[in-house]
């Protein structure tokens, strides 16, 4: 492992444009199965909306000035070329407190792993995002409120549409 300069990160904000890009361009639809505490439901999204449907991993973004010095950086080399880079919050305060990219033997994004907590005395809020390039991702929350938890999943998949 060996330290990366930490003045800009990965960033999720473009990564995530140009994903929405071509899956607006090649008409991808979306396969969507959502989770509350075990009881489950399915959707078909023909034409689904990838703007609120990646929102969550765009709000996850850590390539910001105001968070300079705020995460340390590590990078994986396999074979000469790097293959993953991982971000851990060294601040608390901060809601996204792991990002890790990995990357296939080309150099694209292989699989993006981010770890989410927001909190306050009565609430608490711990999300682990998975995004896999052509193939979906997955979205787990747990919900903490006076004793109670909820869990809830939601997994979408792309499909790409015959012509």
């Amino acid at each position: 492992m060996k330290n990366q300069p930490s003045s800009s990160f990965f960033s999720m904000i473009d990564f995530m444009e140009e994903e929405k890009k071509w899956m607006v361009n090649d008409k991808i639809s979306l396969t969507k199965i959502l989770s509350l505490n075990g009881e489950t439901d399915t959707l078909y999204l023909d034409q689904p909306n990838f703007t609120s449907e990646l929102d969550v991993f765009i709000k996850s973004d850590i390539n910001r000035t105001s968070l300079s010095g705020k995460y340390s950086v590590d990078s994986l080399v396999s074979s000469g070329k790097l293959y993953k880079i991982i971000y851990i919050a060294k601040d608390e305060k901060v809601n996204t407190r792991k990002l890790s990219i990995q990357f296939d033997s080309q150099n694209k994004v292989e699989r993006i792993d981010i770890r989410l907590f927001n909190g306050s005395p009565i609430t608490k809020n711990v999300q682990h995002l998975i995004y896999r390039p052509n193939i979906g991702y997955i979205i787990k929350d747990e919900q903490y409120f006076m004793g109670n938890k909820d869990e809830i999943m939601v997994e979408g998949f792309f499909k790409q549409k015959r012509r």
